[in-house]
């Protein structure tokens, strides 16, 4: 549903990404879309996609720039109204993230224990994001999210998506009550061992392929270090 959903989403929206990404062109150049690798369900990487909203760190002399010279005006509405991401909708397709779920994180960024975030899909678009996104702090986050992955129903991701379009262009808002809830909710239920529900998942009639014998590892590392 959700492959379907973002390849129809794509199609209404491809004359507005046709328009950014030739006001991406103008504004930094050539090549219009950049990646990062980020991790996904179960711990599996993937390559997330985005329009280049920043120029280049280096100038033509070689020199570096700035980072807060990097981002023009430009760069910044594009931002601002989330149009750069409209390239994860294929992320989508390919089954990599959801439209709804926990933003994926960079590898160096994962929480200290990351194991109830990466047990579900990351979004394009989540709880953490509709209450302050970049305006969080990286526990308040952590917690909206995990907060959102066991609370997460058809009503709250309708609710979470109403939330994204009306808050397109009006920067980030901390929701000062959602945050104090997660995190209270997060200190009450800190010793519940999700990564049982992890185990339950894996099929035990035969043997794991090589990916999720990696995504077992992974998990097994996890544990131990906490």
């Amino acid at each position: 549903m959700e492959a379907v959903a973002s390849l129809a989403l794509l199609v209404m929206l491809a004359p507005v990404t046709v328009v950014v990404a030739a006001i991406v062109a103008l504004d930094v150049g050539a090549p219009i879309v950049f990646w990062q690798e980020r991790i996904g369900q179960n711990g599996r990487k993937f390559l997330l996609y985005k329009f280049r909203t920043f120029q280049a760190p280096f100038g033509r002399d070689g020199g570096a720039i700035a980072l807060e010279k990097r981002l023009s005006k430009i760069g910044a509405l594009i931002r601002k109204t989330r149009f750069d991401e409209v390239p994860q909708l294929w992320n989508v397709v390919r089954g990599e993230m959801s439209l709804i779920g926990p933003r994926p994180l960079l590898p160096v960024d994962q929480p200290a224990d990351p194991r109830t975030r990466l047990l579900v899909r990351p979004g394009v678009t989540g709880w953490a994001q509709v209450n302050g996104a970049t305006a969080l702090t990286a526990d308040e986050k952590d917690a909206l999210d995990a907060w959102y992955i066991r609370h997460a129903s058809l009503a709250l991701d309708l609710r979470i998506a109403l939330r994204t379009i009306l808050y397109l262009g009006r920067g980030e808002r901390k929701d000062a009550a959602a945050i104090e809830a997660a995190v209270a909710w997060r200190r009450k239920t800190s010793g519940v061992d999700v990564l049982r529900r992890f185990a339950d998942r894996v099929p035990a009639e035969h043997e794991p392929d090589e990916e999720r014998r990696q995504s077992i590892a992974f998990f097994n590392r996890v544990k131990a270090a906490s």
